[in-house]
């Protein structure tokens, strides 16, 4: 109750505003109710109007339905009598289709294939509209006996052409087909059935069967079936069988040659011949405005490579002696193929004007020669394999290479880039075989290097190891030289191919020279540590020091004991020479730029030792004319001047360009006062051990670190 009374006070309170809402419904209803009256008087006159216009409008239809079969009919009934007189004037032109044994010529056949075209246009045109028609269906027998007779004659007339290869011939009966609308049909016709002929020919070439009949001459009685079905020879008749292969092969040549000629000789004519009412190129209507003008020899060359490669691609996978054959004289195959498409491209441009049978740029040959790659595939197969097995030879049963096996394998090398040095294409290949073949053998050679030489045995006989890494590195360098006299007369991609090997050969000798030569090395930098104890001041003896006499002693011994390392003028072994010089005088110059206590006598000392070190290492290790190019020859020459130029005079001097930065650093200090310490003393090491650090750790920044220690 509570409730109610508060409802019905709340809608007493609102009464006034509720009443204003409820007139509001009211008129919104009224404007509705005008609304809907309005609607419905619209569509009353809506549908009045749709029954006063419907009337008419359906008089007007059924007139132009009329109207338009009227013209249906005067459409068909002009069609019927323009195919009446067309074939009219075909009876009096041809005379008619029956009527085979009249010769007729030329412009005949051209005006008699114009009208068979307008009626075949016509009669196309008018659809299904002359089904039923009596007078046309009379004529269809005559119209269908006339096309084919013309067709017929127009085939004949362009077989003689192209016998003849007589340009007015084959452009005449070019001309017929263009007039019976099948220009295109016949063009492409001919060009597939020379490309088919050309393929045939190469496919009857090296069949197993015909190519043993020819070799035995008779019907394959000497031949026997194997257990693949094919055809093999005889015992001792392999020879035989192989020449009438390559004859049959250079016979199939001239067929291919014929009729990619043929095909040039019908893209010539069409290239040239335009319709006279037209004035339509024919060349454009067979294969458009806008291809090239040799698009029919491209197509030929094209659909003749598809058809050999996808044959030879089976005969090499079937096997049997076709397939070995031409895989052994693939290089004869390729030398054929490259002669037929050289002659046609010669044959026709000696036709002026005329477009080219054969791409100038190489596009057609490269085209014709990837037919074989299938072959080629297994000939540089087995090409890689030999020169891979005459590479392992030189190492095979744990010996090492020697001059011999170091021969057979250049022979090798030059037997498989000889047999195909007359191709481009096939030279690349080659000589990438022969690269790898070089890799194969540097990598055997570092895989037969001993690695271990102590310093202490440089002064006695030679070791095993010492004379087996000696003999890999010889033998190597001599075969790295013979190959690089003739790199210069090989074209700059098998050249780089060869390079490549090379390189490989070039890091095998390092490889091979390095044990000892680092024991060299490191047993010079041993008897350079004795300088740190030597007297330098002018009262010591003037002889020559004994840690001189050490290292150039030890030189000429291990030159006298491996006079094969120590001869060559330039390459591998010379580049390891001059590495092995570089260290030598390298660890020299460190050694006297940290002797920091001598006087004049001692510099004038210092100065003889860097000359008799420097030629202790152009005589001994036979080093003439690298010292212009060599960074430490330059840098122990300047160091020797630079040890007895006054301080004031070193900043300005032209020798610090030479001397290493380091040399230079610890050079000075032997010019300050007692009282700066050595970044030796600093680090608390001996001027021995500060060496050792600085030849095989010490990086310029720690370097500089230690000197600008001592400064600060």
């Amino acid at each position: 109750r509570t409730m109610e009374a508060l409802i019905r006070d709340e809608v007493i309170g609102k009464r006034e505003t509720l009443e204003e809402a409820l007139r509001g419904v009211e008129e919104a209803e009224a404007t509705m109710k005008t609304i809907r009256e309005g609607a419905n008087e619209i569509a009353d006159a809506m549908r009045r109007v749709a029954r006063e216009i419907g009337e008419p409008h359906e008089s007007v239809e059924a007139s132009t339905r009329t109207l338009e079969r009227v013209m249906a009919t005067g459409e068909t009934l002009r069609g019927v009598v323009k195919v009446l007189k067309l074939t009219s004037k075909l009876r009096e032109c041809y005379g008619g289709g029956d009527d085979e044994t009249r010769s007729r010529d030329a412009s005949e056949l051209s005006k008699a294939a114009k009208l068979l075209g307008e009626v075949k246009l016509t009669l196309k045109s008018a659809g299904r509209d002359f089904d039923g028609v009596d007078v046309v269906d009379e004529q269809m027998v005559f119209i269908q006996d006339c096309s084919v007779a013309v067709s017929r004659e127009a085939n004949e007339a362009l077989d003689r052409g192209m016998e003849t290869a007589s340009q007015a011939d084959v452009g005449a009966a070019l001309q017929v087909h263009y007039n019976l609308n099948e220009l295109s049909a016949v063009v492409d016709a001919r060009v597939a059935s020379y490309t088919n002929a050309a393929v045939d020919a190469v496919k009857d070439a090296v069949d197993a069967e015909s190519v043993g009949k020819t070799a035995t001459g008779a019907s394959g009685d000497g031949a026997r079936r194997g257990s693949r079905g094919l055809v093999a020879p005889p015992s001792g008749a392999e020879h035989a069988w192989e020449d009438a292969l390559w004859r049959r092969v250079d016979v199939a040549m001239e067929t291919v040659q014929e009729n990619a000629m043929a095909v040039w000789h019908l893209q010539r004519v069409l290239a040239k011949k335009r319709d006279p009412l037209t004035q339509t190129l024919f060349l454009d209507e067979v294969v458009g405005k806008t291809a090239s003008t040799q698009a029919l020899c491209d197509r030929f060359w094209a659909v003749f490579a598809k058809g050999v490669s996808e044959h030879l691609s089976r005969t090499h996978a079937a096997g049997g002696f076709v397939s070995r054959a031409l895989q052994k004289g693939f290089p004869s195959l390729i030398g054929a193929l490259e002669d037929a498409v050289a002659k046609c491209a010669r044959d026709a441009d000696a036709a002026k004007g005329a477009p080219g049978c054969t791409r100038k740029d190489g596009t057609t040959r490269a085209l014709v020669l990837r037919a074989c790659e299938p072959i080629a595939a297994a000939f540089f197969a087995h090409s890689s394999s030999r020169l891979s097995d005459a590479a392992n030879y030189c190492f095979a049963d744990g010996r090492v290479i020697d001059e011999a096996s170091a021969d057979r394998f250049l022979s090798r090398i030059r037997a498989e880039i000889d047999v195909v040095a007359e191709y481009d294409n096939l030279l690349n290949n080659a000589c990438g075989n022969a690269s790898s073949a070089l890799k194969t053998l540097a990598d055997r050679a570092k895989r037969s290097i001993g690695r271990s030489i102590e310093a202490s045995s440089l002064t006695e006989e030679a070791t095993p190891t010492q004379r087996a890494n000696a003999q890999i590195a010889e033998q190597l360098a001599r075969a790295h030289g013979l190959m690089s006299k003739v790199l210069p007369s090989f074209a700059p991609t098998p050249k780089r191919a060869l390079e490549v090997g090379l390189e490989h050969i070039e890091s095998a000798v390092r490889e091979a020279t390095r044990p000892l030569f680092d024991a060299v090395g490191d047993w010079c930098d041993a008897r350079f540590t004795q300088m740190h104890n030597t007297d330098y001041s002018s009262t010591a003896s003037d002889g020559s020091a004994k840690h001189i006499i050490a290292v150039t002693s030890t030189l000429g011994h291990v030159a006298d004991s491996h006079p094969g390392l120590f001869t060559a003028a330039r390459g591998p072994l010379f580049a390891a020479r001059v590495a092995l010089g570089d260290r030598i005088l390298h660890s020299f110059v460190v050694h006297a730029s940290l002797i920091r206590d001598f006087d004049q006598g001692g510099k004038m000392r210092l100065v003889k030792e860097c000359g008799e070190i420097e030629l202790a290492v152009v005589k001994t290790l036979r080093l003439a004319g690298a010292e212009t190019e060599s960074m430490e020859f330059k840098s122990i020459k300047a160091f020797k001047s630079l040890v007895l130029l006054p301080t004031e005079n070193i900043e300005a001097s032209p020798l610090v360009r030479d001397v290493s930065r380091r040399a230079l650093l610890h050079h000075l200090y032997s010019r300050a006062p007692a009282e700066l310490t050595t970044p030796a003393n600093r680090a608390s090491l001996s001027q021995t051990q500060y060496a050792s650090w600085l030849l095989k750790k010490a990086s310029d920044a720690e370097v500089w670190r230690g000197v600008k220690g001592t400064l600060d």
